[in-house]
């Protein structure tokens, strides 16, 4: 029974799915087949062939990089090193463009983030940065 947990599994998936489906006529067979035969393919690459593991690694690490940013991204909008901690330290034009547009973000979020608050009748344009 063990080795059809993950078989288990999708099925239970797939059928609480339809259960609570609110239009079962939109389902459409070909659709989930075309699903599940995708994922069957990449399982067995991923699990027969080293070159597979290789590339889900690569493309997992690649992942975690990009995801890794979020982590840093609200802290570097805000920074502004002290004179003491950079004493050689000039703006750059990157540095300046990034905290502008952190002012935008921020003082634009009173009407929440939807793009149709900008605009001439809100008091806020956006701006072209050269």
């Amino acid at each position: 029974m063990g080795r059809f947990t993950g078989l288990l599994g999708i099925l239970t998936f797939l059928a609480l799915a339809y259960l609570f489906s609110t239009n079962r006529k939109a389902i459409r067979l070909k659709t989930v087949l075309w699903g599940l035969g995708l994922q069957l393919t990449f399982a067995i690459f991923v699990l027969r062939f080293e070159s597979g593991r290789a590339l889900f690694a690569y493309l997992g690490a690649g992942a975690n990089k990009l995801l890794s940013f979020a982590f840093y991204g609200p802290a570097s909008a805000a920074y502004v090193p002290s004179a003491s901690s950079m004493p050689n330290w000039r703006p750059s034009a990157n540095a300046i463009s990034r905290n502008v547009l952190s002012y935008a973000v921020v003082m634009s979020g009173k009407r929440g983030p939807n793009f149709s608050s900008f605009g001439p009748q809100s008091g806020f344009t956006p701006c072209r940065l050269i």
